[in-house]
């Protein structure tokens, strides 16, 4: 079988990487669980646990936060919940926040998903910077464009196909054109009658970043498109793999990785860090 190539995204005008700007991503909090991680990726964006000296590791670059998913995963109570509303208004004070809902968040269950209420979040919703989409998700911050979901659209193309991988899976829905290639067969969707929704269409401007999320671990690959370049973003669920994966909006191929370790301190892995994350092209 043939697929269409990818569509190449519009080059965007390189900066002065002293203008280096970065969207984060992280995915699977569920702020139901206790996590020492967690809190320490919250004082990282807050700036309470921050080394001035460490470019890497300066949360001042990133200028949105994306939540991708399962983030009321293991909530039960008012007060789980109200945990949840007080941790992303502590974020999102700090930085502009964009939560989309998982298959373990209170959603809709066909794709695609719509927004959490913003009665789930009363305090939260009070800051302006808070914003929900749905998933799968399409968004732009500068000239960088991002579209992906939060993780099952891919997860399903490796149990049905000989793509077990999760960046050959996503290079896969990036090549077919389709973001979920299994629905509505094993993925449910809404039956729109004179579109599809989730099908790549030349209509609007091509990705520059495609991301799955809430994965076993956390990896990128960068596909070279003869004009353009596609980063493929594989997003980790941050509760088993605590990392927090950055993309630079004016070079979508630079990324760099902040690991949260237990032991109370964390990692900073990229272009100016010790060990540069691996690229698993």
């Amino acid at each position: 079988m043939a697929f269409p190539l990818p569509l190449a995204p519009k080059m965007i005008a390189r900066s002065d990487s002293s203008d280096a700007k970065y969207v984060g991503f992280v995915s699977g909090l569920c702020l139901g669980q206790e996590s020492e991680a967690r809190s320490m990726l919250a004082e990282w964006i807050t700036g309470a646990a921050v080394d001035e000296t460490d470019t890497v590791a300066d949360p001042s670059v990133m200028v949105r936060l994306i939540v991708a998913g399962d983030t009321l995963a293991g909530v039960t109570t008012q007060a789980d919940l109200n945990s949840v509303d007080q941790f992303l208004a502590q974020v999102a004070r700090s930085v502009p926040v964009t939560i989309l809902p998982g298959s373990q968040d209170p959603a809709n269950f066909a794709l695609p998903q719509q927004p959490l209420h913003s009665a789930l979040f009363p305090e939260s919703t009070k800051v302006k910077d808070l914003t929900a989409e749905t998933n799968p998700a399409r968004f732009q911050v500068g000239d960088c464009v991002f579209l992906g979901s939060t993780g099952a659209c891919v997860k399903e193309v490796t149990q049905y196909s000989t793509s077990t991988d999760v960046l050959d899976a996503l290079e896969l829905t990036a090549g077919s054109r389709v973001i979920a290639p299994t629905a509505p067969d094993t993925i449910a969707c809404y039956p729109f009658p004179n579109f599809d929704p989730l099908v790549i269409t030349e209509d609007e401007p091509a990705a520059h970043v495609m991301f799955s999320s809430n994965h076993n671990k956390a990896a990128f690959r960068v596909v070279d498109l003869g004009e353009a370049k596609l980063t493929l973003l594989s997003v980790s669920t941050f509760v088993s793999d605590p990392v927090l994966l950055l993309v630079n909006i004016n070079d979508p191929s630079d990324i760099r990785r902040i690991s949260f370790k237990a032991s109370g301190t964390f990692q900073a892995e990229g272009e100016d860090g010790d060990t540069p994350m691996d690229d698993t092209s």
